[in-house]
């Protein structure tokens, strides 16, 4: 997966820690701050889970 996957999968998931970092740059306009997601052991087994009901729901689950 990329990091772009993985950040959405878990930017709203209860119990990430989102610490924000601003980057000091000197153009402004290229200004975009630094996110680091903390994700504990229970977020990842509930989005883990969440992602796996939906691949059975549409039904193309895969064998391992």
């Amino acid at each position: 997966m990329s990091a772009d996957t993985v950040r959405r999968l878990f930017e709203d998931a209860p119990g990430v820690l989102k610490i924000s970092m601003p980057r000091l740059l000197k153009n402004q306009r290229k200004h975009q701050p630094h996110v680091l997601l903390r994700i504990p052991q229970s977020a990842l087994e509930q989005v883990h889970t969440q992602q796996t009901r939906l691949i059975e729901v549409k039904g193309r689950r895969r064998s391992a």
